[in-house]
């Protein structure tokens, strides 16, 4: 692969705009999306991957492999980067991400779900503690991408209590539809036209 190629405009920018469609494309579902927070993570990642590669990883890669290892050098720095986003996604306390919901029915969700599965409950301010599934988090509503993000306030939580919930989340949003939110179109055509954009520098480059 010829370097000057690969380390082109289209490189940084391709993954960000396809993550962006994506996420334009999750936006505008009638259903409304659950996803964990690795997930959510490795999508993030490799969307922002190619800003990564020509930014902070040419700059700072050294010379002396370059000159050595010549284009085989990526492969190292490839895996290195594997290595540094498995690592972070290692730290990330457990979350979910609930994407084309309002927090009003996420509110009228939760109450069905806690009254038909009987969980004794506890809340504190934006923070709920499930009992029975061991686990606490916080609610943290996003108006402009209408998603919810549960993200747990402490790292050692049950991993098994997470599941059930997303599981007991997903089947309980699978009769019901949402507006898709009109947000995903100006996604899509951001995505769009970073890799127009990416692809149109390449060829002049």
């Amino acid at each position: 692969v010829d370097c000057m190629h690969f380390l082109s405009p289209l490189t940084a920018l391709a993954p960000l705009g396809v993550y962006l469609f994506f996420l334009g494309i999750i936006n505008l579902s009638s259903k409304t999306r659950v996803l964990t927070g690795r997930q959510d993570f490795i999508a993030l990642s490799l969307g922002i991957s190619g800003l990564i590669i020509i930014g902070p990883m040419q700059v700072f890669l050294p010379q002396a492999g370059m000159i050595r290892f010549g284009n085989n050098v990526w492969y190292p720095m490839a895996i290195l980067y594997l290595f540094g986003t498995t690592w972070l996604l290692l730290l990330n306390r457990p979350r979910l991400i609930l994407y084309n919901l309002g927090q009003d029915k996420f509110s009228a969700l939760m109450e069905s779900v806690v009254e038909r599965k009987k969980w004794s409950v506890r809340w504190h301010g934006n923070i709920l503690q499930i009992n029975e599934i061991e686990i606490q988090f916080e609610i943290l509503p996003s108006v402009s991408m209408k998603n919810i993000t549960l993200r747990a306030t402490y790292s050692e939580q049950s991993s098994a209590g997470w599941r059930i919930l997303r599981e007991v989340l997903r089947t309980e949003l699978q009769s019901q539809h949402s507006k898709f939110n009109g947000f995903g179109f100006l996604l899509i055509t951001c995505g769009l036209i970073i890799v127009v954009v990416g692809w149109a520098w390449t060829s002049l480059v």
